[in-house]
């Protein structure tokens, strides 16, 4: 497993959960939260070496997130997942992968193991993730 974990910063919490079981289930470490100011601290705290950011995220806008991460000296990949059409432009603006929701698991597997490269052999095991909404 990755020693740095992957932060995944996202207003919609079936989003975030279906992220991290992606995620945790191919072997990576994941923090998840729906708030730009607490992911600030979580960058600070636990230097991610993945972020994965929508556009609509609790309290700041994302180009105000990313304008923060970007001057407190993250340098590590970002991916800007969005069904937002300012989300493009965002990512172009940070360097950051856009990838537009309804995303492909397995096209965003292979975005993350292209930016998040690790030292071990990495097998993408498909994921099955049923929601019940009531």
């Amino acid at each position: 497993m990755p020693t740095a974990p992957i932060l995944v910063v996202d207003r919609d919490p079936w989003v975030r959960r279906l992220l991290s079981v992606l995620l945790t289930s191919n072997n990576y470490s994941v923090l998840e939260t729906d708030d730009g100011s607490e992911a600030l601290g979580l960058i600070a705290s636990n230097r991610p070496g993945l972020l994965i950011v929508d556009v609509a995220i609790s309290g700041m806008e994302a180009a105000a997130f990313l304008t923060n991460v970007v001057e407190r000296g993250y340098k590590g990949p970002i991916v800007v997942l969005s069904a937002s059409t300012e989300a493009g432009a965002i990512a172009e603006r940070f360097g950051a992968t856009h990838m537009e929701k309804p995303f492909d698991p397995k096209d965003l597997l292979d975005a993350v193991t292209r930016l998040f490269p690790t030292t071990s052999n990495r097998i993408v095991r498909p994921v099955f993730v049923s929601f019940v909404f009531r």
